[in-house]
C-alpha cells in the first residue's frame, strides 16, 4: 500500500532511463535531492533508490560524452 507521494515517484522512475542531457539528469537529481531532505522517514529509502539510479545515469551518460 503506496502513499500518495510514493505513487507519484512509481510514475518518474520507469523515465529515468529515457533522460539523456546531463541537464536534465541533473535537474532531476536535484528535486528528488530535495524530496528526500524533506521526506519523511518511511519515503527516505525509495527516494534513496531513485536518487541512486539517477546518479547511475549520470556517471554513464558523463563517460559517454566523454
Amino acid at each position: 500500500m503506496g502513499t500518495k507521494g510514493s505513487d507519484a515517484l512509481s510514475s518518474v522512475e520507469p523515465f529515468i532511463p529515457a533522460l539523456e542531457s546531463l541537464d536534465e539528469i541533473c535537474e532531476w537529481l536535484g528535486t528528488f535531492r530535495e524530496r528526500l531532505r524533506l521526506a519523511r522517514s518511511d519515503e527516505r529509502e525509495h527516494f534513496e533508490f531513485v536518487i541512486g539510479g539517477l546518479e547511475e545515469k549520470f556517471r554513464k551518460r558523463r563517460a559517454e560524452l566523454s
